[in-house]
Formats: C-alpha cells, structure tokens, sequence
C-alpha cells in the first residue's frame, strides 16, 4: 500500500505542472498560516472575554481602554468618590495620558519613533475639550517603554514597568440617547490572589476567571464613564465614582 502510494506521488510530481501546482498550493497555505497567527497574536492581546458579546460594539471598543493598562492592570483614577461628574479638564492628565496611551497601544499606533501630532491628533478624538499633553510626554512610562520627546519628535527606550497594585475592572452597564454614552465599570484592586475595592474591602478570592467579577462586585463603588458623541466619535467628557445605591 505504502509502495503504491509513494509510486503515485512520484508520477504526480514527475510532471511540471503538478510541481507549481503543488508549490502554489504551498506557498498559499504559509500565507494564510502566517495571516492566522498575526491575527490571533493582535486579539489574543487586547480581546474582551465572551462575556461582555451582550454589549454593543462601541460599548466593549470604549471599554477596551480600560484594560490591561501599561502594567498596573486596568485603569485606576484619582477622583473622589461620590464627588459627582469630574469633567475631563479636571481629572489628573497622567490617568488620561494611561487612558490615551491604552488607546494607542490597542490599535498598534504605538511605535519606536513619532510625533507630537500624533498624539495631539488622539487626544483631540478621546477627549471632550482641548487638553494638551505636550509638558507630560517626556519622560512617561508605559509598559515597558519610557518616551522621550526632543523637540516635536517621540523616541522611546526600554525600561522596568513597576506598578504596586494590580486593578481589576469590570464592565457591567451602560445607558445611553441620541448624542451620549455611559458606561458603569466596577473598579477593585487584586492583592495575592484576593479582590478588594478601594475602600479595601475584602471581596473574595479571585482567580482571573472574568465570569466570577459579576458576584464579587456586588457591593463595591463603580466609575461612570460619561461620553458625548462628537462627528460620529464619542469623545470622553467626565467621570464619577459612585457608590452603589
């Protein structure tokens, strides 16, 4: 059986023509192999787990922002708890710059060397207002690279990401009308495989498991992300930390 088979394959391939058919074939095949792994590598990175499908597509791309932050986690930012909305000219520029940052980097715009403009350019399309970055770039960490900024270009170097705390964020509503956009994130921190608020409650032990958020966050305070739609782009336009009625 074995002696037949090897037999065909030499008359298969004694032909001309079935070679560059065989190595056409081939060489599609590499590219769609190498497609696959390109692409799954980009949503294996940035991807929101299957639970949060329910959610409309600008609601998890919104949320998404929010996520895996530099290497602190998710987005933690320093506004006080039931103060209201804090507009975004008002909320500390470094939680923006993480939030802009994020953005950039989930989109792979984040590279070796740029420019001003382009974060001028991403800043002008996150946030609701005029807010200026410029004073803050240099010298910022994120991840693994710190950027330096000389005159109107960006490079960044290699360093050591070093975060006390690690965020846990979870989307779990969202209300909206014509021109504007909420979004409720619950927001706790994780400290040797315990989850607590920021009021550091004990919540429960916590795994990584994204499906056991919705019962350990049953209690705790949330943000509310407020967005308002700008062209056709929902802009970030404040945010509150409220507790839960």
């Amino acid at each position: 059986m074995i002696d037949k088979l090897k037999n065909e394959l030499r008359k298969f391939f004694s032909k001309k023509e079935n070679k560059i058919l065989a190595g056409a074939v081939l060489v599609i095949l590499l590219i769609v192999i190498i497609v696959a792994i390109i692409f799954s590598k980009k949503d294996n990175k940035f991807v929101l787990n299957g639970i949060y499908d329910v959610y409309p597509e600008d609601v998890r791309r919104l949320y998404s922002n929010m996520v895996s932050v530099s290497c602190y986690g998710d987005l933690h930012l320093d506004i006080s708890l039931d103060s209201k909305a804090v507009s975004v000219e008002n909320i500390n520029k470094n939680n923006l710059l993480d939030y802009m940052f994020s953005n950039l980097d989930k989109n792979s715009k984040l590279k070796d060397n740029m420019e001003m403009k382009d974060f001028r350019n991403a800043a002008r399309n996150l946030f609701n207002g005029n807010i200026n970055f410029d004073d803050l770039i240099n010298g910022y960490t994120y991840g693994e690279y710190r950027y330096i900024v000389k005159d109107n270009n960006i490079s960044r170097e290699k360093t050591e990401c070093v975060s006390d705390n690690n965020y846990v964020t979870h989307l779990y509503g969202y209300s909206y009308n014509v021109n504007e956009l909420s979004i409720d994130v619950n927001i706790g921190y994780l400290d040797n495989g315990v989850l607590y608020d920021l009021a550091d409650n004990r919540l429960g032990e916590y795994d990584g498991d994204v499906a056991k958020l919705t019962d350990l966050f049953k209690v705790n305070s949330y943000y509310r992300y407020n967005y308002v739609k700008d062209n056709g782009v929902y802009k970030l336009k404040s945010v509150e930390w409220n507790n839960r009625a």
